[in-house]
């Protein structure tokens, strides 16, 4: 709701990731059950945190086939795998169809000022073929880039292994500027997580989850030295 977002405001919250279905403008094919109709609420949201001076990030949070198979995708497969979608040729080049139209969508609203950054694929899973994955990422950079801005921020995901990113990955400081790899550290999918106190998972942050932050991205791997002028990290 509006109070929702001046609550976040006033506790000092100055962007929001808002995750979007790969349906949200209408995107349907065959026997896919989805209720399409989301966009106008995303346009709403967008005007109501202009009003308020805060920044969307927006998030493509699934895509056709999913890209994990998890629900939140859209798409509970039964087994974490992104195989229904980068083994499918027309549900990636349909992904990038959704991405371009959503950015043109947000480009007729006049929502490039509120809409800042976006995430091009929530989660691919770590069987993500990468050629597949880093040649979407290119493509998603260069649509968001000429459409959104040239100081759109973007952020992709690590397929739950940053380090495989640590290899030159998007390092080119005239290119690559606002780029960022997005992990996504959890501790509520295995038992001895679910039962930490507050302390535990502080210190388990930082014993653990740091490390992956640490991990990548470097313009000198592996001796991880000289931070990448191109990527960064969230």
């Amino acid at each position: 709701t509006h109070q929702d977002l001046k609550d976040l405001k006033a506790a000092g919250v100055t962007h929001l990731r808002i995750p979007m279905s790969y349906w949200i403008r209408g995107d349907l094919q065959g026997d896919e059950p989805y209720i399409p109709g989301g966009w106008p609420y995303f346009v709403r949201a967008a005007k109501w945190c202009r009003s308020l001076g805060l920044k969307i990030w927006a998030d493509l949070h699934g895509a056709p086939g999913s890209e994990n198979g998890f629900d939140n995708s859209g798409s509970y497969l039964g087994v974490s795998t992104c195989h229904g979608w980068d083994q499918n040729p027309a549900n990636v080049q349909r992904t990038v169809d959704i991405l371009t139209d959503i950015a043109q969508a947000i480009l007729d609203e006049g929502l490039k000022d509120v809409v800042t950054g976006f995430g091009v694929l929530n989660e691919p899973f770590v069987d993500c073929d990468q050629n597949i994955v880093r040649n979407y990422y290119n493509n998603a950079l260069t649509i968001l880039r000429s459409l959104l801005g040239e100081h759109v921020s973007v952020f992709v995901g690590d397929t739950f292994r940053a380090t495989r990113f640590n290899d030159g990955f998007w390092t080119d400081a005239e290119m690559h500027h606002d780029t960022y790899l997005d992990s996504h550290p959890y501790h509520v999918f295995f038992e001895q997580g679910r039962a930490f106190t507050p302390r535990q998972h502080i210190a388990y942050v930082c014993r653990h989850d740091s490390n992956d932050v640490r991990l990548c991205c470097y313009d000198d791997p592996p001796q991880n030295t000289i931070p990448s002028k191109g990527i960064s990290r969230i």
